[in-house]
């Protein structure tokens, strides 16, 4: 009996000591970065061009790739619409009197959205939350 308790609690503490070996090696491996320095890039991505900070400064952090890609999207997001509100503003001059009025509140209302989707990713980024954009979140160009 006391031999089978001795070979037990050896290898539970074999076992143990793997633990903490196995752990320490992932450790290593896995880079630490300072939570403000993550979600600081993380909000950064929201801001146009910046969209790729994450990913140079963060790489190994499990958020910096889900708030790249939405930072690249509310980007290309922000582009298209506002070509196409360009384009439909033009079209809009053509009508006399009102169309450079329509013009104008079509525009207002694009940045508008454009904005309302850049504060709110910056602000889901710097609460540490991987939300997806309203309307456009689902699109996925950085797997």
């Amino acid at each position: 009996m006391e031999e089978e308790s001795r070979k037990e609690e050896t290898r539970a503490e074999e076992t143990r000591t793997e633990d903490a070996a196995g752990q320490k090696a992932t450790e290593e491996k896995t880079p630490k970065y300072a939570p403000e320095l993550v979600k600081c890039m993380n909000a950064l991505a929201y801001v146009w061009i910046l969209f790729f900070l994450p990913l140079a400064v963060t790489p190994e952090a499990p958020s910096s790739r889900f708030h790249a890609n939405q930072g690249l999207v509310n980007l290309l997001f922000a582009i298209i619409l506002n070509v196409a509100a360009w384009i439909v503003g033009l079209i809009l001059t053509l009508i006399p009197g009102i169309g450079v009025v329509l013009t104008s509140i079509l525009m207002v209302l694009v940045e508008l959205v454009c904005l309302l989707f850049t504060i709110l990713g910056i602000v889901w980024a710097a609460t540490d939350q991987q939300k997806e954009l309203p309307v456009i979140g689902k699109i996925r160009l950085i797997k």
